[in-house]
């Protein structure tokens, strides 16, 4: 259970960072400040952790195919990034968490995210699944066994 629990977790944080993507996209069609992949990258992770706390998580693991946002995070005491403000405010919330972790992960990974982003369209740029969605049952089962 803790596995799927993790799995669903990992996916979450994904979806996120695909309608971060989706937002950057709307953002430059509508003319609104819209910031680097990094950037996005690290407001989905914020984004996450808040709604994580907000869910009572306690253990938290972001991971990311952004490596340069995770290499940013490591060295957080020693730059001075654009995306300061965003790892501090990162950081601000983590603190809540008894355990927390940001790691890199193959852009390969992403197959769970991707087909939950797609459930989202310009109708409905937000969605929140109770229990485990139909179109990624199959798919988070096949990566709990696997692992």
């Amino acid at each position: 259970m803790q596995r799927f629990v993790r799995t669903l977790n990992k996916a979450l944080q994904r979806v996120l960072s695909e309608m971060n993507w989706v937002v950057s996209k709307v953002g430059n069609l509508l003319g609104m400040t819209v910031y680097d992949a990094c950037s996005m990258e690290a407001r989905a992770c914020l984004d996450g952790l808040k709604f994580a706390a907000c869910l009572g998580l306690s253990k938290v693991a972001v991971e990311t195919d952004c490596l340069q946002f995770v290499q940013l995070w490591m060295k957080r005491e020693s730059q001075r990034s654009i995306i300061a403000g965003l790892l501090t405010e990162i950081q601000e919330v983590c603190r809540a968490s008894q355990e927390f972790s940001i790691s890199y992960i193959s852009r390969s990974c992403n197959k769970i995210a991707h087909v939950l982003a797609k459930q989202v369209s310009s109708s409905h740029r937000t969605a929140t699944w109770l229990e485990t969605p139909s179109c990624v049952y199959d798919m988070i089962m096949v990566e709990a066994s696997a692992g």
